[in-house]
């Protein structure tokens, strides 16, 4: 009967300490993990279709779209903290196309939050769509 209490004991103390933790404390989103993001936002795909590495210290994302299996790529920068701008890779000719940085395109903001990372676009001052994934789905 001691033996139990005691371990009762532990038990309650480990889950009191890990409830104290904030809820990023381990976590850490990197540029590749912003870029995963900003397109999910952008396209409207779950993030976890989403697979990038870095090229050159750039991120370079893509997906595989299940309807067609047409692979779609995407690299993305940082003008300013806050703000991912992104450019999509054209299908017939492989090359890139243009950065969505003109007055008229749609700009992503993304902040971190105690839940993850809030995405928000926004085309002529509103905001069009708002979604914030989890750190670890921007893995």
């Amino acid at each position: 009967m001691n033996f139990k209490v005691k371990n009762i004991g532990i038990i309650v103390l480990a889950a009191s300490a890990l409830i104290c933790l904030p809820l990023s404390a381990n976590a850490e989103v990197t540029d590749l993990g912003l870029c995963k993001g900003a397109v999910a936002v952008a396209m409207m795909k779950d993030p976890e279709i989403i697979k990038g590495r870095m090229v050159n210290g750039t991120p370079h994302v893509s997906y595989v779209r299940s309807v067609d299996g047409s692979r779609w790529d995407f690299k993305c920068k940082f003008p300013e903290s806050g703000l991912v701008i992104w450019a999509g890779k054209d299908k017939s000719s492989g090359e890139w196309g243009r950065w969505r940085d003109m007055r008229m395109d749609s700009r992503i903001f993304y902040s971190e939050t105690s839940d993850g990372v809030e995405f928000k676009e926004v085309m002529r001052g509103s905001t069009v769509v708002t979604k914030v994934f989890e750190y670890s789905v921007l893995d």
